[in-house]
């Protein structure tokens, strides 16, 4: 079921584009798909630590998940393939900033950086944040 649900999830994006939440289902579905492999592990080693190898499991996938930088893997996807210009350019967050201005056209970039020219330029310590530093370098 799990293999059927990725497969139409996979089906849907290719016609109407990555977004968010759609990235996250695919995240959930492999969750789902490395829990369900301990469980039957743990059918066959009853002795097997299952609560510690859940934990371990959805902590890790979850730092993966973090630091995949998903705004810039879906600006990248959704450029690529020509679809959601819209929802790169109005929802995406600063993260996608590298990946509008690898795989979009100029005006693309353009459309999307407007969006953070009101921020204002001074980046404490406090307040520093590497995608808003990378963005200004890139206006």
């Amino acid at each position: 079921m799990t293999a059927a649900s990725a497969y139409r999830m996979a089906l849907y994006v290719d016609v109407y584009g990555l977004t968010f939440l759609r990235l996250f289902v695919f995240w959930a579905l492999l969750v789902i798909a490395v829990v369900m492999a301990g469980v039957i592990a743990y059918l066959f080693m009853p002795r097997m630590p299952f609560v510690k190898y859940l934990i371990v499991t959805v902590i890790g996938l979850w730092i993966i998940f973090a630091y995949m930088r998903p705004d810039y893997q879906i600006a990248k996807y959704d450029l690529i393939n020509g679809k959601g210009e819209y929802y790169v350019t109005s929802t995406l967050s600063e993260d996608a900033a590298t990946a509008v201005k690898k795989y979009g056209d100029q005006q693309t970039f353009q459309k999307y950086a407007s969006k953070y020219t009101y921020r204002d330029s001074k980046l404490g310590i406090r307040r520093f944040n590497f995608s808003k530093w990378r963005i200004k370098q890139m206006l």
